[in-house]
């Protein structure tokens, strides 16, 4: 499988999740509860989550932090990025990048694919490090 494709479709696959969770009703997350200030306002908390326990108000904000709104816009840039990093001929039989004509896949793809490093269809050679 080529890093492009891989790419695809787990940003699909989170772009469906993210999908799901929203069509839930709720309009944006929150953590409700004791008032505590961040960078972006004011963060409560309150939740309860998968684990049947209630999270660290640490974890809570984490949890905020990725509400599927957020996931959705995530997913919009990086299908930006791999559509803008496709391959190109490099000219003498070589593969570039259309962004930057380094050899494909250039370090970006690679980074943004790292981000599935756990995917069973992670391929190694992706890595930059």
């Amino acid at each position: 499988m080529q890093i492009a494709e891989f790419l695809r479709r787990r940003i699909t696959e989170d772009e469906r999740a993210a999908s799901a969770a929203a069509s839930a009703g709720v309009a944006g997350w929150h953590v409700a509860g004791s008032p505590r200030s961040d960078d972006e306002g004011p963060v409560e908390f309150d939740p309860t989550v998968y684990d049947e326990i209630m999270p660290s108000e640490e974890e809570a904000v984490h949890i905020v932090r990725h509400d599927p709104a957020r996931v959705l816009r995530d997913v919009l840039a990086k299908r930006g990025i791999v559509d803008r990093h496709a391959p190109v001929d490099g000219g003498a039989g070589a593969v570039s990048c259309a962004w930057d004509r380094t050899p494909y896949p250039c370090l970006d793809l690679r980074d943004l694919a790292t981000t599935y490093l756990d995917h069973p269809d992670f391929d190694d050679d992706w890595k930059t490090s």
